[in-house]
């Protein structure tokens, strides 16, 4: 039997009847009713709420927006990472300093943490069992794996390498961006003489990635980006084309490196490419015709990997369903009593408990919600839903120094792992 919110409102006006004087409205009864649900995801993760999503990770890609990449605007906590071909894969949960450190060295192992960043949530993950990466070009020769050139019908000028400035190798590509060499609004290097890449296995699969340094753009160049596209196929009359307006990021173009993102599967085709002998690569920035010159433009390290299916437990801010809707709590303005709470129908009297404590301090003493909730994680209802079907929430896991007999380091008497 589920619980509805009709279910859960009968059995809360039956406790406050006799007991408010002046009768609470319905919506001052789901109010309450929400903030029980608040408190509980406040201060418990719950296994009803436990939820399995499948997501693409990429070998040497570390950062995934949880919104953004994995289509998951509820996630409250991470249980787990799990591949789903190999039952004995674990990854160690660590703090944000730590993988930081583990990504730096370039350790092959399995990690993960969430970091909070540019007001997103991101998955910062490391898995050594990852599939292929293709290093399609490092970018470091101008002449290695075919003949890389500046697009003579952009703007794009004197392409040469930099090992001065790079994301890795050895160098990377650089050249300027002259908007009176041409009418058209882009600046564009392409490679005509490619080795020949079969990537037939590839094919609406793979992802394609660049790193592209905006270095000495000023803000109003910056914002006059509209896209950056590849261009990958047999010949300039046969391939497939993709275009992205953001950097991995999804914010906007930033002055430095800026991750560069293409789904295969996006791509629109002209001509006929051959997939299985890829000899002809572009890369473009496109811009609006008010774009003035810019100076030492790069693209470092293109590649095309093969994504491995990965799954994230993770336990849920929604605790409400509505049908096939996924809710964190109950309407108010237009209430539905057919609203489920995804608890098991055992805990419903401790939850209504729960809801009438609230409402008779919020009426009779005019407690603060600080000390409503203080005296709820004492009560048995929550303690009882605790020990059922409750764990801990930890979400940040902090680096910490533990005294004890470590011969790592020594201070004074004192050793510290």
């Amino acid at each position: 039997m589920s619980i509805t919110l009709a279910n859960l409102d009968t059995y809360l006006q039956d406790k406050l009847v006799h007991t408010i004087d002046s009768p609470l409205d319905q919506i001052q009864r789901v109010r309450g009713i929400n903030q029980i649900i608040q408190f509980l995801q406040s201060e418990i993760n719950l296994h009803p709420t436990k939820r399995v999503a499948a997501f693409d990770y990429l070998k040497d890609e570390n950062d995934y927006s949880l919104v953004n990449d994995l289509g998951l605007s509820d996630v409250k906590d991470i249980k787990d990472i799990r591949d789903p071909n190999n039952a004995y894969t674990l990854f160690e949960d660590c703090d944000n300093k730590t993988i930081a450190q583990y990504i730096a060295e370039g350790r092959l192992l399995n990690a993960r943490s969430v970091e909070s960043r540019d007001n997103d949530d991101i998955l910062r993950i490391i898995y050594r069992d990852a599939n292929t990466r293709l290093l399609v070009s490092a970018m470091d020769s101008l002449t290695h794996s075919g003949t890389w050139s500046s697009d003579s019908g952009s703007d794009a000028t004197t392409l040469m390498v930099d090992t001065n400035r790079y994301k890795g190798g050895s160098g990377s590509f650089k050249f300027n961006i002259d908007v009176s060499q041409s009418v058209n609004n882009y600046a564009g290097i392409k490679n005509t003489t490619l080795t020949a890449l079969d990537l037939s296995d590839y094919e609406n699969i793979a992802t394609w990635r660049v790193w592209l340094d905006l270095q000495q753009m000023t803000a109003a160049q910056l914002a006059l980006i509209s896209s950056i596209e590849i261009y990958f196929g047999s010949d300039s009359s046969n391939y497939q084309a993709i275009t992205v307006t953001a950097p991995v990021n999804y914010g906007s173009f930033k002055k430095g490196w800026n991750r560069i993102s293409w789904n295969w599967r996006d791509a629109t085709t002209t001509g006929s490419p051959d997939n299985s002998a890829i000899d002809y690569v572009e890369l473009k920035i496109n811009y609006s015709a008010g774009m003035t010159d810019v100076s030492n433009v790069r693209f470092d390290e293109l590649v095309c990997i093969l994504p491995k299916e990965l799954e994230i437990v993770y336990f849920s801010t929604y605790l409400v369903k509505n049908g096939a809707t996924w809710q964190e709590e109950f309407s108010i303005d237009t209430v539905d009593t057919t609203e489920e709470l995804l608890l098991p129908t055992r805990h419903r009297l401790g939850f209504i408990d729960m809801a009438a404590e609230l409402l008779f301090m919020q009426m009779k003493e005019k407690a603060t919600d600080q000390v409503i909730f203080e005296q709820l994680k004492s009560s048995k209802a929550f303690k009882a839903l605790f020990d059922d079907i409750g764990e801990p929430i930890v979400k940040n896991i902090g680096s910490i120094q533990i005294q004890g007999n470590s011969c790592e380091r020594e201070d004074g008497n004192r050793q510290w792992m």
